[in-house]
This record gives structure tokens, sequence and C-alpha cells, in this order.
């Protein structure tokens, strides 16, 4: 009896890990002239992406801003792509295993390299003057 419990707890266990990429995924250029764009995670670990720039989802996936990414070629903007993923998990992704999930697709898929550096560049701040804002 204790085996069975012990075999139940790990199977169990392997079921609720998250999976490193997505079991199925398509990923199309989209032809519309449309600016709307969609992303949006379903129950059953799904993952649907309508008309969005690879910019975005750059984003999205590694938590980014746009003066963050540089080196880029520029059909990150122009291009749009329509993607269709599901994982084999029955529950909503969260929001972590989401990005997750989308950094391998993105490595996958469009052969993305990246790494982290420092970069020194000029910002400019603001101040309210002794007399006040005018």
């Amino acid at each position: 009896m204790q085996l069975r419990l012990i075999a139940l707890a790990t199977a169990c266990l392997a079921f609720a890990q998250t999976p490193n990429s997505f079991d199925v995924a398509s990923v199309r250029p989209n032809q519309s002239d449309s600016t709307e764009s969609n992303v949006d995670s379903t129950a059953g670990g799904r993952l649907t992406v309508t008309n969005e720039s690879l910019r975005e989802l750059i984003k999205l996936a590694f938590t980014v801003k746009d003066y963050q990414i540089s080196g880029a070629p520029a059909w990150i903007d122009s291009g749009r792509y329509d993607i269709a993923a599901k994982t084999a998990t029955t529950e909503k992704l969260s929001l972590d295993d989401l990005k997750s999930l989308l950094r391998a697709l993105l490595i996958e898929r469009f052969a993305m390299k990246s790494h982290v550096e420092t970069k020194e560049s000029t910002i400019y701040l603001l101040h309210v003057g002794k007399n006040g804002a005018n």
C-alpha cells in the first residue's frame, strides 16, 4: 500500500511541473492590414497571439522595455506574427510560465540569441524650480 502512495505522489509532482517548451506551436506571418494585436493565454496551456510584432513578443518574454533592446534587425518592428501554441497542462499558464515558454519559442523559431550588457547613456532629470512650477 505504501508503494502505491509514493508512486502516485511522484506522478502528481511530475505532472505539476511546468514544461520547458510548447508541445505544439504554429508561428505564421500575419498578412492582414489590421493594427490591432492580441496576446491571450487560456486554460489548457494554450497561447494565442494575433498580429503582434517580434519586438512586443521580446518585451513580454524577457520583461524588458523598448530602450533595452538594441542590435536587433529592423524587421522586428515591421514583421507581425500569429502564434498558436499548446502545452500538455490542463490549467491556465501563470505569467512566469508563459514568459519562459515564449522565450523558448523565440529562441527555437526565430533562432534568437540574446545577452545582457550594461551600457552608459544620457538621461535627463527634471527639477521643479525654487519658485515652483509656472
